[in-house]
Parts: C-alpha cells; structure tokens; sequence
C-alpha cells in the first residue's frame, strides 16, 4: 500500500486536503498516521492508481513516495 511520508504533520494535512480538492471521490480510506519526525499519509493501492495526479501532489509538498513494508517478521529474521 502506497505512502507518503513528511517530515510536517501540517504540509501532509495540507497534502490530504488538496488530494480530496482534486478527486472524483471522498477518499474516506485515506489515514493520517502521526510519527515522532512528522507523519505518514497512507493511500490505498486502489486509490493510489485511480487518481494519477497523487504523486505530483505529494512531490509539491514536499512529500516522498513509498510502497510499506510487510509488517509481519519476515524468513530471514527466523533464520531460514
């Protein structure tokens, strides 16, 4: 699921308040996560891909673009 990381909890709510300007819909499955250096602004793929002007959106922002990564521990960290 794609995110978008800043480093100013205010320029991602800005971030989410223009993505919901500029959509056909209400983009009611997009969280706002607060971190200790900022907050991370979680999209759904589906949302993601169906709305191609995101990524430039979160660029002017000063936003960075990422694909999370599994939660779960993973088969290097049990040693297989």
């Amino acid at each position: 699921m794609p995110h978008v990381i800043f480093v100013s909890r205010p320029a991602a709510y800005r971030f989410v308040s223009e993505i919901r300007r500029r959509s056909r819909s209400l983009l009611w499955d997009i969280g706002v996560r607060r971190r200790k250096d900022g907050a991370d602004v979680v999209i759904p793929e589906d949302v993601w891909e169906h709305e191609p002007f995101m990524e430039s959106v979160a660029a002017s922002h000063g936003g960075e673009v990422e694909d999370e990564a599994p939660t779960g521990p993973s088969d290097a960290a049990e040693g297989r």
